[in-house]
This record gives C-alpha cells, sequence and structure tokens, in this order.
C-alpha cells in the first residue's frame, strides 16, 4: 500500500510540475499543437494530477491512521496537506466556475495559487519522498523543476517584454451585440485564422487579457479583431472609443489552411455566430490571393441581424464565383435557409463533400455535431479542423 502510495504520487506530482511548461505559451510547442488544444490539455492533466494527488493523501491517511499527530507535525511532512488543500481548492472551484458564476478575474488570481502549490509540493516530495533521495529519479526531480522554473520565467518575464502596443483606430457595432474594433499599430507577421491574447486599457473595462481572433486578413491594410458580448466581461466592450490604447500578445493557433499540405481539394467554412471571425479572415486572404479551388460558406446565425460581414461576403462572392455563400437562421424564416447546419444541409450545399477540408468555428454543440455528421459521410479526421478555446 504505501509503496503503491509513492508511486502515484510520482507521477501525479510530475504531471502537476509539467502544467506551467504546457501553460507557457511556448512557441515551439505551440506551433506543433496549437494553443487552443494545448489548454485542453492543461485542463485535463490538471484533473488527472489532482485526482491522483488526493488518491495518494487518502493511501497515506489510511497507511498512517495510528500516527496521524507524526504527519501533521513535522514541517516537510505537513507541507503534502497544504498542497493537496491548494490544488483541490483550484480544481473544484474551476470545474464549477460557471455554476458558481464566478467572475474570470477572481478565478485567475484562486488558479494562480497554483504557484504555491507546486513549491510545496517540490518541498514535500524532495525532502520526504525515499524513491528521490539518491539515483536517476532525484536527478529526474531536479531537472524537471528547472524546466518549470524556465516556463514559468519565460511566461511571466520574456512573454511581456514581446507585447506589442495599438491603439483603437475605430469601433463599430456590426451585427447584433458585435463589436468590431480597428486597430492601429506597427503590423505584425500572422496567418489567417490565428488569434491574439489582447487587453483594453480603456476605463470601465478591466484590463484582462482575453483571446480574440484576429479577423482581419494578413493582406488587409490594418489589423481588427471581433467580439461578441457574451458575459460580464464582453458586456463593457461598449466603453471602446478611438484612441484607447490596446496591449497584444501573440499570434497563436493553428486553425488555418496555411498549415494544410497542398492538395487541390476544396474549403468548406461552417461558422456559427461569433465563429465567423477565424472564417473571415481566412475568405478574405483566399479571395486576395484569387484562390481557385471551390469555396464554400455555410453561416449559421439565430436572425438575419446576427449575421456579422454579411454584405462583404455577398460582395466577395459577386467577384468571386468559386466562391458560395449560404446563410441559415435557426429563429427566422423567410430570406434564407431556415434551421441548422444538418445532414441535408451539407448534402445539399456542398459537392462531393468528401473532397473537401472543413474548418469549423462556433458553439461547442454545433462543432460536435457537424464534427460527428462529417465522419458519417466518411470524411477522413484529418480534414476536419476546428478551434475550441477557452482559458478556463
Amino acid at each position: 500500500m504505501y509503496r503503491f502510495a509513492q508511486i502515484v504520487a510520482l507521477i501525479g506530482a510530475s504531471l502537476l510540475f509539467f502544467q506551467p511548461i504546457l501553460a507557457a505559451r511556448l512557441p515551439f510547442i505551440e506551433r506543433i499543437f496549437g494553443l487552443d488544444k494545448l489548454m485542453r490539455v492543461h485542463k485535463w492533466i490538471g484533473i488527472t494530477a489532482f485526482s491522483l494527488i488526493v488518491m495518494h493523501g487518502s493511501v497515506m491517511l489510511y497507511y498512517f491512521r495510528d500516527s496521524l499527530s507524526f504527519i501533521f507535525t513535522q514541517p516537510w511532512y505537513v507541507l503534502g496537506p497544504v498542497t493537496a488543500l491548494i490544488i483541490d481548492t483550484i480544481v473544484l472551484i474551476t470545474l464549477l466556475r460557471r455554476r458558481l458564476k464566478l467572475p474570470y478575474h477572481w478565478w485567475k488570481r484562486i488558479h494562480q495559487c497554483i504557484y504555491l502549490a507546486l513549491l510545496t509540493g517540490f518541498l514535500h516530495s524532495f525532502m520526504v519522498g525515499s524513491d528521490l533521495a539518491t539515483g536517476w529519479l532525484r536527478y529526474y526531480w531536479i531537472i524537471l523543476a528547472g524546466l518549470m522554473i524556465l516556463a514559468i520565467a519565460y511566461r511571466r518575464i520574456i512573454i511581456p517584454l514581446t507585447t506589442k502596443y495599438f491603439q483603437v483606430k475605430q469601433h463599430q457595432i456590426i451585427a447584433q451585440n458585435v463589436h468590431h474594433a480597428t486597430l492601429a499599430g506597427k503590423p505584425f507577421r500572422y496567418w489567417p485564422g490565428q488569434f491574439m491574447m489582447v487587453q483594453f486599457q480603456a476605463n470601465g473595462i478591466s484590463k484582462e487579457w482575453h483571446p480574440f481572433t484576429i479577423s482581419s486578413a494578413p493582406s488587409d491594410p490594418d489589423l481588427t479583431v471581433s467580439m461578441k458580448e457574451s458575459g460580464d466581461w464582453t458586456a463593457t466592450l461598449g466603453k471602446l472609443s478611438s484612441g484607447v490604447p490596446v496591449k497584444v500578445e501573440g499570434p497563436y493557433g493553428k486553425f488555418s489552411y496555411h498549415f494544410l499540405p497542398q492538395d487541390n481539394y476544396g474549403y468548406v467554412f461552417v461558422a456559427g455566430g461569433i465563429g465567423i471571425t477565424p472564417i473571415r479572415s481566412m475568405i478574405r486572404e483566399l479571395c486576395h490571393e484569387s484562390a481557385d479551388r471551390p469555396i464554400t460558406l455555410l453561416y449559421n446565425a439565430k436572425t438575419m441581424n446576427d449575421f456579422a460581414f454579411k454584405n462583404e461576403f455577398d460582395d466577395l462572392a459577386k467577384m468571386h464565383p468559386n466562391l458560395k455563400v449560404v446563410y441559415i437562421t435557426s429563429q427566422e424564416k423567410g430570406q434564407v435557409r431556415f434551421g441548422r447546419v444538418d445532414q441535408n444541409c451539407l448534402q445539399e450545399e456542398i459537392h462531393d463533400i468528401t473532397h473537401q477540408h472543413y474548418f469549423i468555428c462556433g458553439p461547442k454543440p454545433m462543432m460536435t455535431a457537424v464534427r460527428k455528421m462529417l465522419r458519417g459521410f466518411d470524411v477522413p479526421k484529418s480534414h476536419i479542423h476546428f478551434e475550441e478555446f477557452s482559458l478556463s
């Protein structure tokens, strides 16, 4: 039993110490996987580490049930329960955040307590763990701790030094609760479909970093972001105005046709609501490149007033015969196709379903449903591309 608890602790602590490396936005890792996927892995590794550490603590409490006073009176031993308490609190609050209606900035402050858990966890394991007393595991632990410290330093010191500074040049409402901000500043290189971390320095807007897709194309003269009101923070975006300073980190992400191998497959873009932003960037750039492959946009929104960039897409479709735009409303009948992106829609609107690359962005239920339908049509997984990003 004691040996089992040691092995569980070693695996759980290793996963815990690996977390800052995943969250550091290291370029060589982000380029391989994409930041959205790294954050999803980060979340599930955190839950796994939490489970293993709870298991370790439970077994050890049972094993030392007759001498618990010893554990809670020895400094290096008591750091174990302290570490477990911090991690348990962070994970449980993260899992219950939406139910608790906890604002993002409060969740972030609580989440940053993980640094304390990393310190107490390392000291506890290094000073108490008999497996780490000698041999290769001791060197493994020291190297892992060193990598963790370097990752934290990169995230907290190096990335802020690369921050880009812009100003809001223009702010518009382009659809129902959709804000479109044009930013002025020194241009930087990005690929269509990528996103960046943005912090607005406006009075009345909390200075939090949020991920927003770059809705402009690389060939456009200005950098733009388009954001929908969907919570307490985004509800304050109406306070944006010309001249507001903006901090930018990035770009990030691999949700772009740029990262695909060269082939003659068509591109099908499936957008739901504000998920149109990366797709707008890619379609604009494809039109700029005069791409000769077939391009189809299936754009789903609640009502006609919820379609952002509709006039722009209509104009692009007139100028580029290979671009087909299909509007779909789910709550308003009459002017365009009614319903959702379902099997009938895919069969009727897409020529040769299996000979396409699919880019899907929108609400999670929609993306899950469309991916499932495409797999039902025998579309290879390698041809289905999606982005699902959340900081928590």
